[in-house]
């Protein structure tokens, strides 16, 4: 049976294991080195702050997907908007329905903590199965990124 959970520091050791199997499949940060120490300070950032949050998906004790995200103010006003600092599940549970579990505990701690009914997410990992996935969970494309070497 599935879990979502929220992260504690017990976690940390399975999170950069999943993390570095994250690293390794997506395109967007390929010009940089993982860092397991790093990956390790930002888990803990996030799962000590009031306004970041580490859902985990949890099969039979292993963990298998993450989604980590942070709330701030809107440039233009006092709104509080949700965005998604990471989002990955492991190859091997795909399909599973374990994207859409986390991004509905996603949407409501967005909505607990008093933030805009719109959250954010961004994907670089398979796009056009991701795409999917997000749009059956109520995503709608938005725009696009673009990166230039510099």
């Amino acid at each position: 049976m599935p879990i979502i959970r929220k992260a504690t520091e017990s976690d940390i050791d399975a999170f950069i294991l999943l993390a570095h199997e994250f690293y390794l499949e997506q395109t967007n940060f390929a010009h940089t080195e993982f860092d397991a120490y790093s990956v390790a300070i930002s888990f803990i950032s996030y799962i000590n702050s009031s306004k970041h949050v580490v859902f985990l998906a949890v099969i039979d004790g292993e963990l298998v997907g993450f989604l980590m995200a942070r709330t701030a103010k809107t440039l233009w006003g006092s709104d509080l908007e949700a965005h998604d600092g990471a989002f990955y599940v492991s190859r091997s549970a795909r399909g599973n329905g374990f994207a859409g579990l986390l991004m509905s505990e996603y949407k409501a701690w967005a909505l607990s903590l008093g933030a805009t009914p719109h959250v954010t997410v961004r994907a670089d990992i398979d796009h056009e199965a991701t795409k999917g996935m997000l749009v059956k969970n109520g995503f709608e494309l938005l725009g696009f990124t673009m990166r230039a070497k510099v």
